[in-house]
């Protein structure tokens, strides 16, 4: 049997710096696909208009989530009042991760 559509190519580990470097002429019409994006929401365009300040450039997901995972991890900390990783991990297990990138909480199995 013979195809008869269009194929698009989806880069599947593309990443908004690699749009920059690569430049629009090269990635016009690119199709992806991200975890997270700057402008998706109010709060994550507020984390993006203070990343910006300071770097001038807009965040990836991957520095969105680099960010996310280490304010939760401090907020752990400061709640468990150890940096024992038991007693971290334990205190991530029971609280509510909310904040721009992610909405949700560490199930009791880890995942």
């Amino acid at each position: 049997a013979e195809y008869m559509g269009t194929m698009k190519v989806a880069g599947l580990l593309v990443f908004i710096n690699d749009v920059h470097s690569l430049g629009l002429a090269n990635t016009e019409g690119l199709q992806l696909a991200d975890s997270w994006y700057w402008n998706q929401d109010d709060a994550s365009r507020k984390f993006a208009k203070r990343f910006f300040e300071k770097y001038k450039r807009m965040p990836s997901s991957l520095q969105a989530a680099d960010y996310s995972a280490a304010t939760n991890y401090l907020k752990a900390v400061q709640a468990a009042g150890t940096t024992d990783g038991d007693k971290v991990m334990a205190t991530l297990k029971g609280m509510k991760i909310d904040d721009f990138y992610h909405k949700g909480q560490i199930r009791a199995d880890g995942r």
